[in-house]
């Protein structure tokens, strides 16, 4: 058996009828690779048996506890259903990307049965019309709780469940099974009284840790104290200042039902680099804050929403060591930031990003070390703390943005080569909208999951990042040499010039644009959604 850590026990005690804290992973698959060229659902239930074994989460199914008195905890069943956890289904006619997003969105919108492991897996057959995509291919749509895991392990998680090689059946490395029972009354009330111990004594050296750091810091602020009494005082008014000021409300903050939309779109790899190569220093996870925060921009402006000042966001980020897909559950903090909206040129947004993900681990890092926030959820009741927190996440946040690294190698299951992975989180009451980023074949794929009320045209979003992106892309490559050498660039290059004395003149063309577009975006939506996805280059 085993324990929920502080930060599992809080998603499960965040679990509503509205708010669902299971998260999600489309896989979309070519079974021409396969032995024989074509996969059969007894194929692929026999590849997930013969692989269970490599991860405990498929095994673990939670308990809680029947005096109440400690957190629950889990235990590894001998026997796994897989024919009740693994489930076939197909699409209908024609098969094409809008009704395998509404069937995802369908699934996504239940909530899983926490009586069992709880994880989900769907295999969706007949997808004849995905454009990119081979007549026959298929679907597998996972789900798992995200008391059992992370990103992080997440995506540990995939990249144990496939093989390098579409010929390569074997399972990996085989582990020892081990079923527990379940504890009785007394065994209970032991761990109980053991666990209360090891809380207090984590109480101790948290409470003893704030203490030295409060010192500290009261120390080395005395001299600025009595140099530059204003500047100090606005510093430290700063940090307890409510964000309400900079955080706009957006349709996103608002209370959420019980059903989502979802979609996604993919970004070039190879496009990500080329804007690297000509705006050094930043990051894949740069580009996709920008190009997420663009989008935000041009839908919340084409719905005649325009934020007046920058919108907020709030990332997890992992605070596990070398080890990514550790058997650990969360180890993750979450940060807020800025997406730099009230920056209109992309280029220089994307820079004004960079500057503040480079600050995002020293935000964590404030003397009390990067896992403070596991550290104090380890010793505070779920119970009584969700609530609060995810009333302080709709406070200072309006969208949750996360980007995890996939695997750069090609994968296969049961022989069917692995041709696109896209991820679909969760949302929290407060904040309605999630886009998660995931890189997997010279791809970044971002997922779009949403409450089905605050947007209920995901692909008309989409689209929007498709634009923001190529709009990145263009000016990086025609306005880079012109935003380094201004002058010398105006004189020896009237194109160049023309580029950048225009811009204002393209941004005021394409407002114009999406005040028309949000006329017509439900019709948009269907449009584009029965071809979607297309890969932005």
């Amino acid at each position: 058996m085993k324990y929920l850590s502080g930060i599992d026990n809080l998603f499960l005690n965040q679990e509503t009828p509205t708010q669902h804290m299971h998260v999600g992973g489309l896989g979309i698959y070519d079974p021409t690779s396969a032995p024989g060229g074509a996969v059969r659902f007894k194929d692929v239930l026999a590849f997930f048996d013969q692989r269970m074994s490599a991860a405990p989460v498929y095994r673990r199914r939670l308990v809680r506890e029947s005096l109440l008195i400690d957190r629950p905890f889990w235990v590894s069943d001998k026997e796994v259903d897989v024919e009740y956890h693994v489930r076939h289904m197909a699409l209908p006619e024609p098969g094409d990307w809008r009704q395998l997003m509404i069937q995802i969105a369908r699934i996504h919108s239940r909530p899983l049965d926490l009586s069992r492991p709880p994880w989900e897996a769907y295999i969706i057959g007949s997808l004849n019309n995905v454009p990119g995509v081979p007549k026959g291919s298929f679907a597998l749509y996972l789900k798992f709780h995200h008391s059992a895991l992370d990103g992080e392990a997440a995506a540990s998680l995939i990249g144990s469940l496939h093989t390098l090689s579409p010929d390569s059946m074997e399972a990996p490395k085989q582990r020892v099974v081990v079923a527990d029972r379940e504890p009785n009354s007394l065994e209970l009330l032991s761990n109980s009284a053991i666990n209360r111990a090891k809380r207090m004594r984590s109480l101790a050296d948290l409470g003893f840790s704030v203490t030295r750091h409060a010192l500290k810091s009261t120390t080395d602020s005395l001299p600025k104290l009595f140099s530059d009494r204003e500047a100090y005082l606005q510093e430290l008014l700063s940090k307890f200042r409510s964000s309400e000021d900079s955080r706009p409300k957006t349709r996103f903050n608002a209370p959420i039902s019980a059903h989502r939309s979802l979609d996604a779109c993919g970004l070039a790899l190879d496009d990500c680099a080329v804007i690297r190569a000509n705006v050094p220093g930043v990051t894949i996870n740069d580009i996709f804050l920008t190009v997420a925060g663009g989008a935000l921009k041009t839908y919340l402006t084409a719905c005649g929403e325009t934020p007046e000042t920058s919108l907020m966001g709030t990332m997890p980020m992992t605070i596990r060591g070398a080890d990514k897909g550790g058997d650990e559950g969360n180890q993750i903090a979450q940060t807020y930031y800025s997406l730099r909206t009230d920056i209109d040129d992309p280029v220089d947004r994307l820079r004004a990003v960079h500057e503040e993900t480079s600050n995002l681990k020293d935000k964590l890092d404030t003397g009390l070390g990067r896992d403070f926030q596991a550290r104090l959820l380890e010793v505070l009741p779920a119970s009584i703390i969700a609530k609060p927190l995810t009333d302080a996440l709709a406070e200072n946040a309006n969208v949750n943005v996360s980007n995890v690294r996939g695997p750069n190698q090609t994968l296969y299951l049961a022989g069917a080569r692995l041709e696109r992975f896209i991820p679909f989180s969760l949302v929290t009451e407060g904040c309605g909208l999630n886009l998660t980023g995931f890189s997997y074949n010279g791809i970044l794929w971002v997922a779009v999951t949403a409450c089905r009320e605050l947007l209920p045209d995901p692909a008309l979003f989409c689209e929007h990042l498709e634009n923001n992106f190529a709009a990145l892309k263009a000016a990086a490559t025609a306005g880079s040499s012109a935003v380094a050498k201004p002058k010398k660039t105006a004189a020896k290059n009237s194109s160049s010039r023309k580029t950048v004395k225009n811009t204002a003149a393209a941004r005021k063309t394409a407002k114009a644009k999406k005040s028309t577009a949000v006329k017509k975006k439900t019709g948009s939506s269907k449009r584009r959604r029965s071809v979607r996805p297309k890969i932005t280059s």
